[in-house]
């Protein structure tokens, strides 16, 4: 839109309007009220020093334009906001479900454990899961042989080396394996329940995982059963 300070040989001939469109603010124009001020511009020349056709159609072509780039952003953002309301109904039906995401932490609850999968590059030898606890000891150790990938699924049962369950928490899992006598980490996705999902934020629908936090949804790599 063409707002009342666009032309300065309209407002030289001290003539202002107000939008009567209820779509627009007082401070833009619509078409009638453009074309409205067009004829008062004409009407209001000096005839001995008519306007310039060219500034007229200057005018006419920048309103057009700027109408047309304003009902371009409209469409644009009503397609935003029903993408955004399609991707937040999306996402209510992940509740309770379990998911993979890219992490290297797990979350143990009571009498469970974790599991998720490693990615790999090529075929790789003695490929190990390797858990930590937060003071960074490692408390298992689980041998996983030679494979091929590209992807490999771990498990852990939330067990110590002796067998024993680990409390509630966190843990830090690392995948390791060996390409031609190198060892090599590769990363790795970890299943975690959906708790609730958070909308309109800055960040767009988020997912709150159980023990793990806040995750984009666009960060949600594979949905389980």
């Amino acid at each position: 839109m063409i707002s009342t300070n666009a032309s300065t040989d309209i407002l030289s001939n001290g003539i202002a309007t107000q939008s009567t469109n209820p779509r627009l603010g007082s401070s833009e124009l619509g078409q009638s009220d453009f074309l409205a001020l067009m004829t008062a511009q004409l009407s209001a020349q000096d005839p001995l020093k008519p306007q310039d056709n060219g500034q007229f159609i200057a005018q006419m072509a920048q309103f057009s334009s700027v109408e047309s780039l304003s009902r371009l952003e409209s469409s644009f953002s009503e397609l935003a906001n029903a993408m955004s309301s399609n991707q937040a109904l999306q996402a209510s039906t992940l509740v309770g479900k379990e998911v993979l995401v890219p992490a290297d932490m797990a979350y143990v609850s009571g009498d469970g454990g974790a599991s998720g999968i490693a990615g790999v590059t090529s075929a790789v030898s003695q490929a190990t899961l390797s858990i930590t606890d937060e003071n960074g000891q490692t408390i298992r150790t689980i041998s996983l042989g030679q494979q091929t990938g590209p992807e490999v699924k771990w498990e852990w049962d939330g067990k110590d080396e002796a067998g024993n369950q680990v409390a509630e928490g966190v843990y830090h899992i690392n995948f390791t394996g060996k390409i031609k006598d190198e060892t090599t980490q590769f990363p790795t996705l970890v299943a975690a329940q959906v708790d609730s999902v958070s909308l309109g934020g800055v960040q767009g629908v988020v997912l709150n995982l159980a023990g793990l936090g806040p995750v984009n949804l666009s960060d949600v790599s594979r949905i389980n059963g």
